[in-house]
């Protein structure tokens, strides 16, 4: 698409989010990565709309999948540079969006224990549950990237669950 056709498509998905009574603007855009869907078929049987167009030739889509908890706040952490969230948030064998540490009470530091782009597996989720860190933790710069990767997951699970239903 070229750049005039994007903004003219953000321009009218920031006013459609005002006039439902969400504040968005237009730095507010990111960038994901989504499984494989019949775009079409998803998005009619899941989101909110559908609008399809033709640009430059080209058939473009867009859809709208509201979801409440995507911008649940992140808590402060120990020390004001950094936030936490639920361990439980981390989707196992799938990399992350962010550097994740783990806080250590006793010493008063942060490790990081997995880097962005890289992957907490099953056995380390559960070792670091059984050992008490119910929480992870996240630089205050990351929260887009944190955004980023909730909204992945969500788009993602919708995905799967569309899948099920119609392979069922």
């Amino acid at each position: 698409m070229d750049e005039d056709f994007s903004r003219t498509i953000k321009e009218f998905l920031v006013q459609y989010m005002a006039d439902t009574g969400e504040k968005l603007n237009m730095r507010d855009a990111i960038e994901i990565q989504l499984d494989e869907v019949s775009f079409e078929g998803w998005s009619i049987s899941e989101a909110h709309f559908l609008r399809r167009s033709v640009h430059n030739g080209e058939e473009v889509a867009m859809a709208f999948f509201p979801q409440d908890k995507i911008d649940a706040p992140l808590e402060l952490s120990a020390e004001s540079h950094m936030l936490k969230m639920s361990i439980d948030e981390i989707r196992v064998q799938q990399p992350l969006e962010f550097d994740m540490y783990i806080y250590l009470p006793t010493n008063k530091k942060y490790i990081r224990y997995t880097p962005k782009k890289g992957m907490l597996y099953a056995d380390q989720k559960e070792r670091l549950k059984g050992d008490g860190q119910a929480q992870i933790h996240i630089r205050d710069s990351a929260v887009g990237d944190v955004s980023r990767y909730r909204v992945q997951n969500f788009l993602n699970e919708m995905i799967k669950d569309y899948k099920k239903k119609s392979a069922g």
